[in-house]
């Protein structure tokens, strides 16, 4: 697998990530062996992780294309980066995390696994070593589980606070886990006790609740003792659930399949709930066929409804034609085939944008997919050379 992206071997990528960690250099004391094994060790469990992200996707989204394999050795080079203690214990616990899952929909992933430098535990439930205001990309590394980096950047670990815990606003090592830094403490947004507010939305910081008489306008106060909600201020079918918020009575069912029942809940994202709310399949219409920019149904899988545009807004019908690859002219709405992206759009002159190349492992950035983050002028997995 990881030959295909140009590695050197199997264990050889890992054990210099390893070395590249954990010492200055690899040489005198060190035992090349164990690392190797150990290397070898970590290497299983990502290949067993992408393999199951691979299944859940396909599970809740119906066939496609696999994620790129750049994924596994980018989790490589996040458990051999400076502070990260994951175990592969704690991979192969991720990925029965992803078997066990129901779907999430949109892409989303159950919480131990994400994108990009959070692809291993962005819910922040592993914590690495490295104190705030040491190098970071990824929030595993840090001892609060917290990095401010910005994506594929480095950045330094944070100091985590909690609801009101004292901090310091932005540039500083503090983040709050919930809400904002507000007057020196962590706050949830939203009014307070006595302050006006706007009886739609949350206006209030929760659990006040904003109480009006005869108008939007209302004051925010506390909810009665003993209860933070009522189900009189909940519109059926919703409840109070969870002590702060008007929730369904149990979470809707996501990922729904063929032929289910659609009245509550979500279809899996290859299929739509037609007018008899039932999940059906969706039907795509195949190159040449004529279309609409924003009815139904929809053009097949790397295909798009063209039509003319002026100024990027564009209407009628149009024809299902293949997606620009690169080279080739944007969309009317600077949209390119996957392995691209669009370039110099201007909406006045569907002319001028071209779609441009991503670049896989090695090759000149901007690169393709999450997977890799662009080092130097060139597409690399994530890892240690980040923060060099």
């Amino acid at each position: 697998m990881l030959s295909q992206l140009g590695m050197p071997s199997r264990v050889s990528l890992l054990t210099a990530l390893f070395c590249v960690a954990l010492f200055s250099a690899c040489g005198g004391s060190v035992d090349r062996s164990a690392v190797s094994a150990s290397a070898d060790v970590f290497l299983a469990a990502c290949e067993n992780l992408h393999a199951r992200r691979i299944a859940y996707s396909e599970r809740c989204t119906g066939p496609r294309a696999g994620e790129d394999d750049a994924s596994v050795a980018s989790c490589a080079g996040i458990v051999a980066s400076p502070g990260v203690s994951l175990t592969p214990a704690d991979l192969d616990a991720c990925a029965a995390q992803v078997d066990a899952a129901p779907c999430l929909g949109g892409g989303v992933f159950p919480g131990c696994t994400g994108y990009a430098a959070d692809l291993l535990y962005p819910n922040h439930a592993r914590k690495g070593t490295l104190a705030p205001g040491q190098a970071c990309f990824a929030g595993v590394q840090c001892d609060s589980a917290y990095c401010g980096a910005a994506y594929a950047q480095c950045g330094v670990c944070q100091r985590a606070r909690r609801l009101g815990d004292t901090c310091d606003p932005p540039p500083s090592l503090d983040v709050c886990i919930m809400g904002e830094c507000i007057s020196g403490t962590c706050q949830l947004p939203g009014g307070r006790v006595g302050e006006e507010c706007i009886g739609y939305g949350e206006p209030c910081q929760a659990p006040l609740r904003c109480k009006t008489e005869g108008s939007i306008h209302g004051v925010c106060l506390p909810r009665p003792p003993g209860v933070l909600c009522a189900a009189d201020w909940c519109e059926a079918p919703l409840v109070c659930g969870d002590g702060t918020r008007c929730q369904s009575p149990t979470p809707e069912p996501t990922g729904l399949g063929e032929g289910a029942d659609c009245s509550r809940g979500f279809c899996r994202a290859d299929l739509s709930c037609d007018g008899g709310n039932v999940c059906r399949a969706v039907y795509l219409l195949p190159s040449g066929a004529r279309c609409q920019q924003d009815g139904r149904p929809l053009c097949a899988h790397g295909l798009y409804c063209h039509a003319k545009c002026r100024l990027g807004v564009c209407g009628g019908d149009g024809e299902c034609q293949a997606m620009p690859q690169p080279g080739e002219h944007c969309t009317p709405l600077a949209e390119c085939a996957e392995t691209a992206t669009c370039s110099g759009f201007d909406p006045a002159d569907e002319t001028k944008g071209t779609c441009a190349r991503l670049g896989k492992r090695g090759e000149a950035c901007p690169c393709a997919g999450s997977e890799l983050s662009c080092q130097g002028g060139t597409c690399q997995p994530y890892g240690p050379a980040i923060c060099r």
